[in-house]
């Protein structure tokens, strides 16, 4: 198992209730989830050859990364190289770097923005000299040098090789542009970069799995955003299943489906963001791993087909024909709790008394935590949580995923109900860690 934190707790449990003996490999000793393994290895899960080398060592039987972007490169690899069910490595390394994914979309056909690689360019103002060379399939804005902001009146600047939307920034205005490429150079571990024209739209966000080749199970979400944080880019919630027309929805599954044949994917599970704009279907992502904030979680309460397990079982070359599409029983909000912009600093109230747990599904879903000196008792949310996990007690400005302060899974029985509680956040303004 890459990765071994708060995040990978739930899918060492479900390893653990299969009967398999969990090895966690990370290079973060105190991460909690090694305390609940067979074994632990200090190992980046960023470097695939230290990751092959152990797994060989330890002669396992398969290599996953669940809900962590940084390992499906190193995930892949070995197991491709030990002869183990994996999509192609060639396909993974698509997926997970921005460019190729750009230019192989653009190749074959799929809807994508005008994008520009920035590696050796300088920039005199927005020009670029020379011009910055478009992905493959593109022409340049001009003949000659000239602002990007002549033909794109808002631009996406973001590293061709992170997750998590670090270092990715919108740029409204063209003296703001070097400051964005700098922000996503710095967060770039090749130095590469991408410009993008920005698509504005109806974004969509699910959980998906495909066996043998086919798209057998997605649960389609509406994407919330907030503007009262630091990187206003960064979705801070979803809303289960989406309330977009089903036409539309089977429209999005068949590119997803043709993506995933000509990529030859095979049985896997997906994250995926999708943008419809001006009758447009643009995949924005579509990494082959189980989505992060407890979305798999999430699908399983609503529907009971259980990703997590799946994705394990795919490893290992197990039957996954359990992996089907069942509707959403109720409306389901997933909610990232982090700091909003102005916030001096973030409080602390009892959650237990409003948090109820959810039958069945194990102890590690509900980490809420009782501070010592609570202040005067507080409804955690008017209609009771399904449960509350607490990543981060002091979080940073919410610049990435990773300055997520912790998780809120909650269950509706109508749309209008979870709208109000999403409304202007007041979720995570009621809601004290």
């Amino acid at each position: 198992m890459l990765g071994a934190t708060q995040e990978q707790i739930i899918a060492i449990e479900k390893a653990k209730a299969l009967g398999l003996y969990v090895i966690t490999c990370d290079n973060r000793p105190d991460n909690p989830g090694h305390a609940l393994a067979d074994e632990s290895y200090n190992v980046s899960i960023t470097d695939k050859e230290a990751v092959l080398a152990l797994a060989q060592r330890l002669k396992v039987d398969a290599v996953i990364c669940y809900a962590l972007e940084a390992g499906v490169e190193a995930a892949a690899f070995a197991q491709e190289q030990m002869g183990r069910p994996t999509p192609p490595y060639e396909s993974v390394k698509i997926l997970s770097n921005k460019k190729l994914f750009r230019s192989f979309l653009q190749t074959h056909g799929f809807a994508t923005p005008e994008t520009y690689e920035v590696s050796s360019f300088k920039l005199q103002g927005s020009v670029f000299k020379p011009n910055p060379a478009p992905l493959q399939g593109r022409e340049n804005p001009s003949e000659a040098d000239s602002s990007l902001f002549t033909h794109h009146s808002s631009l996406i600047v973001k590293p061709t090789d992170m997750w998590g939307s670090r270092g990715v920034c919108l740029v409204e205005r063209e003296e703001d542009l070097q400051q964005a490429i700098d922000e996503a150079r710095k967060n770039s571990r090749s130095g590469n970069i991408i410009i993008e024209e920005y698509i504005s739209g109806t974004p969509l966000q699910c959980d998906a799995f495909s066996v043998d080749g086919i798209l057998t199970s997605c649960l389609w979400s509406d994407v919330f955003y907030d503007r009262d944080c630091a990187n206003p880019l960064i979705p801070v919630a979803g809303a289960f299943p989406s309330e977009c027309r089903q036409e539309v929805i089977r429209k999005v599954n068949d590119e997803v489906q043709r993506l995933i044949t000509l990529l030859r994917m095979g049985t896997s599970p997906y994250n995926i963001e999708v943008m419809l704009s001006n009758d447009n279907i643009y995949i924005m992502e579509m990494a082959p791993r189980n989505g992060g904030n407890g979305k798999s979680h999430l699908i399983e309460l609503a529907t009971g087909v259980d990703f997590i397990t799946g994705a394990i079982k795919a490893s290992l070359g197990m039957d996954c024909s359990d992996i089907i599409q069942r509707p959403s029983q109720g409306h389901w909000l997933s909610y990232a709790l982090h700091k909003r912009n102005n916030e001096p600093s973030v409080h602390s109230a009892p959650s237990a008394p409003s948090v109820p747990s959810v039958p069945s599904i194990g102890e590690s879903a509900i980490l809420s935590q009782t501070p010592p000196t609570p202040p005067p008792p507080t409804t955690l949310l008017s209609t009771g949580a399904s449960f509350v996990t607490i990543y981060d007690h002091n979080p940073g400005p919410f610049r990435s995923t990773r300055d997520t302060a912790g998780l809120i899974i909650q269950r509706f029985d109508d749309r209008q109900s979870l709208n109000e509680a999403i409304k202007g956040h007041s979720i995570n303004n009621r809601l004290y860690l």
